[in-house]
């Protein structure tokens, strides 16, 4: 299938996260597997024996997901990660298949206003963009959707994009 979305802005994603020192990523349900999958394709070697690059889930330790839903709420808990990360500088990935993911909108807003964090280093993937804070469109942060009516349809159109960005890492930067 032939998906419909920026491809330019999947471009921006893929320069963003070549030049990464860490990358980090992170969603919620099924897009929590997505970002994990992600990760691995980053960091193991995609279609190729390269090197990998360090990328890290914010997903992928239930110990940390389970105390930091508990003691700080589950809608902090990617602000919780950006805390205990900020001196790396990671570049960050969310996906949301609907765009109005607590826990992932409070962690861009804690990034563009608490850490002042350059727009540049936050992506993200979702499935609505009508439904993204219109601030984060105005901060600049690089945002990629797939407009499609059905959530299956929205995972399968991010699997695509996430592929092409993994491929776009290895080979094209």
């Amino acid at each position: 299938m032939l998906y419909e979305y920026d491809k330019v802005a999947e471009r921006r994603a893929i320069i963003s996260l070549a030049k990464a020192n860490l990358i980090m990523a992170g969603g919620n349900g099924g897009s929590a597997e997505q970002a994990s999958h992600f990760v691995a394709e980053i960091t193991g070697s995609f279609d190729d024996n390269q090197d990998g690059q360090p990328a890290m889930s914010m997903n992928s330790n239930t110990a940390e997901i389970t105390a930091f839903g508990n003691d700080f709420g589950y809608e902090n808990l990617f602000k919780r990660y950006i805390f205990a990360f900020r001196d790396l500088e990671p570049t960050y990935l969310f996906i949301t298949t609907s765009g109005t993911s607590k826990n992932i909108i409070n962690a861009i807003d804690d990034l563009l206003v608490r850490y002042v964090y350059p727009a540049g280093k936050i992506n993200l993937l979702t499935g609505n963009g009508m439904k993204v804070p219109q601030r984060f469109y105005d901060y600049g942060v690089n945002i990629i959707t797939c407009e499609y009516l059905d959530t299956a349809t929205i995972q399968e159109c991010h699997m695509h994009i996430l592929h092409n960005i993994a491929r776009g890492i290895k080979f094209d930067t």
